[in-house]
């Protein structure tokens, strides 16, 4: 799967370090009252709920909301690609 920078990049401006009342580092969405700890976690929330992304198999042109999906699809459906 390729990684596209322009949806990385709309992601990116989304997410809001912050941290948690004992200072524990934290990820905020600018969009909604979302925070988690793993930034990974945000990104997939952004991705799913704030953007329109349409990302397609490149093997079965099946298309996707995220890219999160897309690489859950290729490993279950095209054994890892």
């Amino acid at each position: 799967m390729k990684n596209d920078p322009s949806i990385e990049g709309e992601v990116l401006k989304k997410m809001i370090p912050s941290t948690d009342e004992f200072g524990l580092k934290m990820w905020q969405c600018s969009e909604c009252e979302y925070k988690v700890k793993n930034s990974n976690d945000l990104r997939k929330h952004v991705e799913r709920k704030h953007l329109q992304c349409n990302v397609t198999c490149e093997i079965c042109f099946q298309v996707f909301n995220c890219r999160y999906r897309l690489q859950q699809h290729n490993r279950k459906v095209h054994s890892g690609f």
